[in-house]
This record gives structure tokens, sequence and C-alpha cells, in this order.
């Protein structure tokens, strides 16, 4: 796990480098299944570290460096487990919607510098949120019942949506909702 010193470094690092702008992508790095009356110190640990704690840090230190650049932008991928929590999830989706909302206040306070945060929302997709799900996620049925698009969003769909953040120029304190608006209540 990265702890502060390592961020430290990072910075100071970054502070050698001749740069005009840069885009810093994050995400909650730990993920918790338990159920909440199950979730000791530890894991309750882990994942404010994890997921706020050294985020916050790394922010502040990046910032730093920001201010003194043309521009700068901080991207936080999030996911639907923000909006929609589900049994055992409580402490990971509490942390995206802590992050999201950092980073909606964070936009208000630097956009005078050329300083923008943008929240990317995805749902499920080939790999990593799907893996758990009650059901095929190959299930192409399901899919055109459940999800808008009838398909998972692949890695190029999320590089595309990325790669859109960081050209345009105007949205600033926006989220990009990747989510295919899924339904939740879904019908087999």
């Amino acid at each position: 796990m990265i702890n502060y010193s390592d961020i430290k470094e990072v910075c100071h690092q970054l502070d050698s480098i001749d740069l005009q702008n840069f885009v810093f992508i994050s995400a909650a790095a730990f993920s918790s299944d338990l159920l909440f009356l199950n979730e000791d110190d530890s894991s309750i640990s882990n994942l404010y570290e994890a997921n706020i704690k050294n985020n916050i840090y790394l922010i502040q230190k990046l910032l730093q460096i920001s201010l003194k650049l043309e521009k700068s932008k901080f991207i936080y991928v999030s996911s639907f487990r923000a909006d929609t929590p589900s049994v055992g999830t409580c402490l990971y989706s509490s942390s995206k919607v802590f992050m999201e909302k950092l980073f909606e206040s964070l936009s208000i306070e630097y956009s005078k510098f050329n300083i923008k945060f943008l929240i990317l929302k995805i749902g499920l997709f080939e790999k990593g949120l799907s893996k758990n799900l009650p059901f095929d996620i190959e299930d192409k049925k399901l899919l055109k019942k459940n999800i808008a698009s009838g398909r998972v969003s692949k890695a190029e769909d999320i590089i595309s949506a990325i790669e859109f953040m960081i050209d345009n120029d105007y949205i600033n304190g926006s989220t990009v909702d990747m989510t295919g608006k899924f339904k939740f209540d879904i019908k087999f």
C-alpha cells in the first residue's frame, strides 16, 4: 500500500521535471465485501487509507505543483457502486461517494487556476466489476433487457472516455457516466 512518504517522493521527483501540464487519474484501491457489522478495525483502516486518505494527500501535493502549471486535470474513476450499493459494499460504496463529492468541491475551488476535476463513473465492463454478479455477463438477452446499450463496456470504451475528458478543456466538475444506465432491478 502506498504511504505518505511514497507520495512525497513521487511529488519530489515531479518537481524536477519541466511540466507544462499533467493529468492525474485515481481510483479506489481497496474493496471490501463484508457485511457492515463484520468490518473490523483493520478492514476499515485499510479501506479508509487506500481509498480516501492517500488520495487526499496525493491530490494536495499535486495541487501544489498544478498551481505552477498552465493547466492540470484530475480524474477520479468511480463506479455504479457509488449510486447503487449492495449487500457487503457499504464502506466501499461510501468511499466512492466521498471521492466524488471531493472532486466536485475541488472543481469549484481550483477552476480559476485552470485545474479541472472530473469523474468517470463506470458500470459493468468486460473485466473487474462484473466478476461477482449473480448472472452470466455474456447473457445477451439479459444485457439487452437491463443495459440501454445492450452490452457491457470494453476497455477501449473507458480509454475513449478518458481521452475525451483529457482533450476537452471546457468540462469541469462533471461526471461522465459510463454505467450504460444498467437497471439494477435485474429481470431474468
